[in-house]
């Protein structure tokens, strides 16, 4: 179920590097970052960038000198704007986030909606530095950075706004993640399943988004009545479904749940392969359900039912807390964007 996690990390560098060409970050004849700078800042193998960077070079955006390095080319003013940057922002990110396709799609929708007098640096960093952070007069910062750094940001003179995480004091742009758990169990319910489990990561140690989901799951469930059976896996061990060890678990001595709700698609993804290798058939003897609608999710038979996040939604509200610091305006203080459902073949009504 490999979603090419290199194949991202590539794509968003590239596009990335694009956006300060054209923001004037880069300007054409200005030297680009080594490959090792490129790197350590947003958290890859140099091989990563030198494909990059070899990409950039057929597209003549950039061109190597020999002695001298990498420098962006006169070809590259087709990306810049005659208006310099008014606005400096520093987007900060956990490297794991270049390797997530929805943040990918974020991303892609937020360069696409920024004004053109903007300018984004992008900083990749597991833990950012608050005191070294790059000249900027505005922060959009990943909510699941711890809360302690969050705070620490917050308290700077700069305008704040959290992407993917929710904080009481400090305005946000994320999926109702909440509300996608509970969509998703009051739709197993209304297929009439009554015996549902919940495949999740616990509540320590993990991104907020999938404790909101949890939560909502749990809240939908236990308000018709349904006490679901949760199975809480290793969140270091994402990838590594135990076939024997799911079943024996899931079963606990009583009767196997008519659906599993999975608080990610890769969970889901995962349940599939290991129910269906111990010869039980999904949906007609247990449904299966995820959370992302990742795009091999529509692709896989069977299709998987799965929550569908807002990500052009979601970039274009992050363009425009961006449009507000740039007109003089406020903050919106919360701003969760509803997903959808995305019922598919993983999961169908109980049989009479």
């Amino acid at each position: 179920m490999a979603l090419h996690p290199i194949r991202y990390k590539r794509e968003t560098l590239r596009e990335l590097l694009i956006g300060n060409m054209r923001a004037g970050i880069l300007p054409p004849g200005s030297r680009m970052p080594s490959e090792l700078a490129l790197a350590r800042t947003h958290g890859l193998s140099r091989d990563t960038v030198r494909t990059v960077l070899a990409a950039l070079v057929t597209d003549g955006l950039i061109e190597r000198r020999r002695g001298s390095g990498t420098w962006v080319s006169a070809a590259a003013c087709r990306l810049s704007t005659s208006v310099p940057p008014t606005l400096r922002v520093a987007l900060l990110l956990p490297p794991e986030r270049l390797s997530n396709p929805i943040f990918h799609g974020i991303l892609a929708a937020f360069f696409a909606h920024l004004d053109a007098r903007v300018g984004v640096t992008v900083v990749t960093r597991a833990q950012p530095d608050s005191a070294v952070l790059p000249e900027s007069e505005f922060i959009i910062a990943d909510g699941n950075y711890p809360k302690k750094l969050l705070e620490g940001l917050a308290k700077r003179r700069r305008p704040l706004v959290l992407i993917n995480g929710q904080h009481a004091d400090i305005p946000f742009v994320c999926t109702d993640n909440r509300l996608g758990g509970m969509m998703i169990a009051r739709h197993a319910l209304e297929l009439g399943h009554r015996r549902i489990g919940i495949v999740h990561f616990g509540e320590q140690t993990v991104p907020m988004e999938f404790v909101q989901r949890l939560r909502g799951m749990r809240h939908a469930l236990r308000a018709d009545s349904v006490e679901p059976l949760e199975l809480a896996l290793d969140p270091q061990h994402l990838s590594e479904f135990d076939a024997v060890d799911w079943l024996g678990r899931i079963r606990r001595g009583r009767t196997l749940p008519t659906a599993l709700l999975c608080v990610t698609d890769m969970l889901a993804l995962g349940a599939v392969e290991a129910l269906e290798s111990n010869g039980l058939r999904v949906p007609s003897q247990i449904g299966v359900t995820g959370f992302d609608d990742l795009p091999i999710s529509g692709l896989v038979r069977p299709g998987l039912t799965t929550i569908r996040q807002p990500i052009e939604a979601l970039g274009l509200a992050l363009a425009e807390t961006v449009a507000d610091v740039l007109a003089g305006r406020d903050l919106k203080p919360h701003r969760p964007l509803p997903p959808a459902l995305v019922p598919r073949a993983t999961l169908s009504a109980v049989a009479g």
